[in-house]
Parts: structure tokens; C-alpha cells; sequence
């Protein structure tokens, strides 16, 4: 998913911001998963939960998504 086919925000996230939204959306799923015995848990949901990672805090969660997707398709995250 990107900003132009979600409709969540129709504007293109900025490189850097991208680029910043995308290392800490991997660093919250990598520590969630390594207190989880492993398992994957989507970084939106992570960000909706009560108990957010803090690395999360700065993005909203149109820039988590579009992070997330990024990732994907880099082949970091399922």
C-alpha cells in the first residue's frame, strides 16, 4: 500500500521522512517480535495498541502503513 492507492494521504511521504518512518517501524517490530516468541505483528496494529512501542510515537498511522509497505517490498517485513 502507498499514499496514492490507500487514499489515507494523498500526498507522497517525503525520502527522509520515509526513510526515518521505515527504520522505526523495523526496529518496533523486530523488538515486539523478539518479546513474542518470534511471532510477526503488523506495525499499524502495533501503533493502535495500548501498548505502543515508543519508536512509533513521532509517525502517524498513515506513515507507519507506508513504511511498513515500503519494507515489504524490500523484503524486510511479510
Amino acid at each position: 500500500m502507498n499514499n496514492r492507492t490507500n487514499n489515507l494521504n494523498p500526498v507522497p511521504l517525503d525520502a527522509d521522512r520515509l526513510f526515518e518512518a521505515a527504520e522505526a517501524t523495523f526496529a518496533a517490530a523486530a523488538r515486539h517480535a523478539a518479546s513474542d516468541n518470534g511471532r510477526y505483528t503488523s506495525p499499524a496494529l502495533l501503533k493502535s495498541a495500548d501498548n505502543a512501542p515508543p519508536e512509533l510515537d513521532a509517525f502517524t498511522l498513515e506513515e507507519i502503513i507506508d513504511a511498513t509497505a515500503f519494507l515489504a517490498r524490500m523484503g524486510f517485513l511479510p
